[in-house]
């Protein structure tokens, strides 16, 4: 299986959205690290699972993320409510940045499964 590669000037674009010219700076400071290694030159290429780090803040190539769920009756399509269960409340297994940026798309009314 192929993985994915960016150039380290791009990745970093991407990820912190500075521009190319800052990244230079940055890589002549020596302040981009891949899997541990400094890493000086624009040209260098980031695999898809490395380890990228910015002045010590590790960047993640965040994947997007799609849940389908089954809503049962009673409870609400939201992300937050005070008075009643949220299908939000119902996802086990993901952590709390993963469930914060979660939208939802298909709304369905409290008394309503599907």
């Amino acid at each position: 299986m192929k993985t994915k590669s960016f150039r380290i000037d791009r990745y970093i674009s991407k990820e912190l959205k500075i521009n190319r010219r800052d990244i230079k700076l940055m890589l002549a400071q020596g302040r981009i690290v891949i899997n541990g290694e400094t890493i000086r030159e624009v040209s260098s290429i980031v695999e898809e699972f490395d380890c990228v780090e910015c002045d010590g803040e590790i960047l993640q190539n965040k994947k997007p993320l799609y849940i389908m769920l089954n809503k049962p009756i009673g409870v609400v399509s939201a992300t937050k409510d005070d008075l009643h269960k949220t299908v939000i409340s119902l996802l086990e297994g993901y952590s709390v940045s993963e469930l914060d940026s979660l939208h939802i798309v298909g709304r369905l009314d409290l008394n309503t499964s599907g």
